[in-house]
């Protein structure tokens, strides 16, 4: 299995022509491959990869829960925010979840982005069961051993 994050190289664009810049990125888990667009206004590429960084670092020094940010807006009534939560489930293994953070939750400071990470659980509130990736924590120290 695999684990990565990162930017294409397809250069920044307007949403829908006219709004603010945005960067397209990826990441993979395992055998599944998600894009995303990241906008520029809050933050830029720089703080992105920082927190990519620092999100894997966290659970791979032993953290029990962690995010990857792949969307973040000014702090505000109308911001969003999406990112990974993972989830180290054992010494081994990682869980991953796509969750989106809407203005209902209040806003989302970056510096209380870990947390937002909700506990883990297998089933949403409604007793559906939320996909999820399970990958190897050695993917994810082997992201960082790439990164230096």
């Amino acid at each position: 299995m695999v684990f990565a994050i990162a930017f294409t190289e397809e250069p920044a664009f307007a949403w829908e022509g006219y709004g603010d810049l945005h960067r397209w990125g990826f990441t993979i888990l395992g055998d599944d491959a998600e894009r995303f667009a990241a906008p520029l206004g809050y933050w830029d590429e720089d703080a992105y990869k920082a927190q990519w960084k620092q999100g894997v670092q966290r659970l791979v020094d032993g953290a029990e829960t962690s995010c990857l940010i792949t969307r973040m807006e000014e702090p505000g009534d109308g911001q969003v925010a999406q990112f990974w939560e993972l989830y180290r489930l054992d010494d081994e293994i990682v869980a991953v979840h796509d969750r989106l953070w809407v203005p209902d939750f209040g806003g989302l400071q970056p510096g209380a982005v870990y947390e937002a990470v909700e506990p883990y659980r297998r089933e949403s509130e409604d007793g559906v069961l939320l996909s999820e990736w399970r990958l190897p924590l050695s993917d994810f120290a082997d992201y960082l051993a790439d990164q230096s």
